[in-house]
């Protein structure tokens, strides 16, 4: 994968290359970078045998340094459609996790896939 690249480069090449990984399996999003043109995830794209490959930070996006960019604006519109599960009724108790019951998660299976 290109991460594997870039992790080994980092550590036998060049120890300043910065960028951002995190879950390694594309859950997380933290590998974001352009490859080859295309926005992609770093843990998920093959590196291509038969040519060389074009990494650059993602478009449209301030470059803090090498491959990181600054995520503050994306923070912000994340956080302003608040894609996340809200409760209907106030919780019992605020602030302490709150179980799922089986018949809550039956209605979320095949929301998400």
């Amino acid at each position: 994968m290109v991460l594997d690249a870039l992790i080994k480069i980092k550590n036998e090449i060049d120890p300043s290359l910065t960028f951002r990984r995190s879950c390694r399996e594309g859950i997380c999003g933290s590998c974001a970078m352009n490859i080859d043109g295309c926005n992609g995830l770093a843990c998920l794209i093959k590196i291509s045998s038969d040519s060389e490959s074009t990494i650059t930070p993602l478009p449209h996006m301030f470059v803090i340094k090498d491959l990181v960019v600054d995520m503050t604006n994306f923070y912000n519109q994340y956080k302003s459609i608040e894609p996340w599960l809200k409760r209907k009724t106030p919780a019992p108790t605020p602030g302490k996790e709150i179980p799922q019951s089986k018949s809550d998660r039956a209605k979320l299976d095949g929301m998400y896939e």
